[in-house]
């Protein structure tokens, strides 16, 4: 017995990642990587390069949706051959090397400063009604919150994927609920006939501005309309927690990019149902802001 016990000690135990990921949590967590303020942002620019076109802008959409689609389902295939999480870590290990792969993670390291700036900006608005209108709350108290707000994250994350993950999918849900009012509010009022709405979905694609169009300008177009959904990679990095992950890896994929396509077409269908003045629908509320920055936040 005791050479069984010392050779069962002898043998190395294997690391593995716990598998506590479904397919809803995984949809979530990569909608919620794409949903963002890029789609309050981009629009503008999009319909701005195809000079005011409403059918290409929706086209568009639709378009960057698919490319987004096919981009995930490569990311996907590598994913499920080599079964490892890292995302493009990974990727760049296998392709140049560990020296690569190590400068990759330090320069991203440098490059994306914006989750401190997203936990300040939370924080900001988190002390706002304190303080009352027109009086900016203490840097200090701003940082201080932000701090507690990025402990409070790490902590979860180490404490329990699985309570990590129902944060997710409540702050997606969030998210969406956020966007969706936009969306119906628009829609309600092309369904009520205002003229501006009505106008603008009629002459969709025989307005004179459709035919100044050139390649450039739906080149430009689509390179607005591609910003918002810049996070569907985002699944690769987690790949060894997704249950079932050779099934569930594509699933999720195809699922969280219909779902995002989908809403960023209606939200997009209700600012040009309210108004032939694009810009104006880009004054979100106070409360659509802190509701989509409280659910940013989660997930870095």
């Amino acid at each position: 017995m005791s050479t069984t016990d010392g050779e069962q000690t002898g043998k190395e135990q294997k690391f593995e990642l716990q598998k506590k990921i479904g397919l809803w949590g995984a949809v979530a967590l990569a909608t919620s990587s794409m949903v963002g303020s890029g789609i309050f942002v981009s629009p503008v620019g999009v319909l701005n390069s195809v000079h005011g076109s409403v059918g290409v802008s929706l086209l568009i959409w639709f378009g960057c949706g698919v490319i987004a689609m096919m981009s995930s389902l490569c990311y996907c295939e590598l994913g499920t051959t080599f079964g490892v999480s890292g995302g493009d870590y990974n990727n760049f290990k296998l392709a140049y090397g560990p020296l690569m792969a190590f400068l990759l993670v330090c320069t991203r390291s440098f490059w994306h400063p914006g989750h401190a700036i997203t936990l300040q900006i939370f924080a900001r608005y988190l002390l706002g009604p304190l303080f009352g209108d027109g009086c900016n709350p203490p840097e200090v108290a701003i940082k201080f919150i932000a701090f507690l707000t990025l402990s409070f994250l790490i902590h979860l994350n180490h404490r329990s994927v699985t309570t990590s993950v129902h944060f997710e999918i409540f702050f997606t849900a969030a998210k969406f609920l956020a966007l969706m009012i936009i969306a119906v509010v628009g829609i309600v009022h092309l369904a009520n006939g205002r003229h501006s709405g009505v106008y603008n979905f009629q002459h969709a694609f025989d307005s004179p501005q459709t035919s100044k169009l050139t390649l450039a300008d739906i080149a430009r177009g689509f390179h607005f309309g591609i910003f918002p959904y810049n996070g569907w990679y985002a699944l690769n990095n987690v790949i060894e927690e997704i249950q079932d992950m050779k099934k569930n890896l594509p699933r999720a994929a195809i699922l969280s990019l219909i779902s995002v396509t989908i809403i960023y077409l209606l939200v997009n269908v209700g600012y040009l149902s309210g108004t032939n003045q694009f810009a104006k629908y880009f004054i979100i509320t106070y409360c659509q802001q802190r509701l989509l920055l409280c659910s940013k936040f989660i997930l870095f």
